[in-house]
């Protein structure tokens, strides 16, 4: 029984010292990843945005890049990564035209519509966030490298991923998510705008969801 009894104790002091171990790990992370400039946000803090605080899948912690901002109108400009080039152009309009009336455009960085959302929306002098299904240390697609840095000196960059995660498939649903509640909790009637080859409504000039 005494036996048992040590053997117990042995384990709970082996689990301690795992615990304390991920504390140490865990802050040695957050301060390189502070070090590069990345914020850390989990859902406690007065600063995590609060739209996402009531969204189904709320992140605990998100990791940024930029100017945190209420974004009180914030607005979606997502689609296709294989873009026309009407497409393109179309997304590019609306995305100039929402940030020229004051409107955050929202979008994912992902290669088409998105990338053509966030470059307008710049080009503009408005804001624009990035919501990224890597960590934020990640460029993905390469191609973006540019204009993430831009985003990240200029806008928001906002992943709910460590810093260092690379793409994953199951990311981008998760990353979605995120994406709706930032801009759906603060649009009325939760307005999102979507552009596609293969969208007669976004061709015309608008296809809006939601």
């Amino acid at each position: 029984m005494l036996e048992e009894e040590l053997h117990g104790q042995q384990v709970l002091f082996a689990e301690t010292d795992l615990v304390e171990s991920a504390i140490a790990e865990a802050l040695t992370s957050l301060e390189r990843w502070t070090a590069t400039g990345a914020g850390v946000h989990a859902f406690f803090d007065a600063d995590y945005p609060s739209q996402l605080r009531s969204i189904h899948q709320m992140p605990p912690i998100l990791f940024t890049k930029g100017t945190l901002a209420e974004d009180t109108r914030a607005i979606a400009v997502v689609g296709t990564r294989q873009a026309s080039e009407q497409g393109l152009r179309t997304a590019s309009a609306m995305a100039r035209d929402l940030a020229l009336a004051g409107v955050t455009v929202v979008s994912g960085l992902a290669k088409g519509i998105d990338a053509a959302a966030h470059r307008a929306a710049l080009e503009a002098g408005g804001r624009t966030v990035a919501v990224i299904g890597t960590g934020i240390d990640q460029s993905y697609p390469a191609e973006n490298r540019a204009l993430q840095r831009q985003i990240s000196r200029d806008g928001l960059l906002l992943s709910q991923f460590w810093p260092d995660a690379p793409p994953s498939r199951r990311n981008f649903p998760m990353r979605n998510a995120v994406m709706s509640g930032y801009e759906h909790q603060r649009t009325a009637g939760g307005t999102s705008v979507a552009c596609s080859t293969v969208s007669p409504g976004c061709l015309r000039g608008t296809s809006l969801t939601g």
